[in-house]
């Protein structure tokens, strides 16, 4: 099984787009370790699974600058670094595109998790920004 980004578009006319993370033993094995180590919270999550709201968006990309800037500093994990900064770059585009999308939900997790219906962005965006 693998972890991911799923992008769902409210115009049907649009594809839904899925933006690999990594498999469950690589997220496991790589990924939470090296969080663990910077103690970050909310990209753990991401192998349980959920919804994404528009105001966990600043949480995660912040948490994805930390490790992107942990990687690109250290000399451990050479052998893996390539592949997951190539990872974190495109998770770092991809929600910093979302924020500003009104037409779009998120979910990151495994595909093969229940999901519940998604929150819309386009919902909760005023919301949002009177919270920020």
């Amino acid at each position: 099984m693998s972890i991911g980004l799923l992008v769902s578009y409210h115009d049907t006319r649009r594809e839904d787009r899925w933006i690999p993370i990594a498999s469950e033993d690589s997220f496991g094995h790589h990924w939470k370790p090296i969080c663990a180590e910077l103690n970050l919270r909310w990209i753990p999550r991401f192998q349980s699974g959920w919804m994404l709201s528009p105001q966990d968006l600043p949480y995660i990309l912040d948490e994805l600058g930390r490790l992107h800037r942990y990687l690109s500093c250290g000399q451990t994990h050479a052998e893996i670094r390539p592949r997951l900064m190539a990872r974190i770059n495109a998770l770092i585009r991809e929600l910093t595109e979302i924020q500003k999308m009104k037409d779009a939900d998120a979910y990151v997790g495994c595909p093969c998790q229940p999901q519940r219906r998604p929150i819309s962005f386009a919902a909760l965006a005023p919301a949002a920004a009177q919270a920020l």
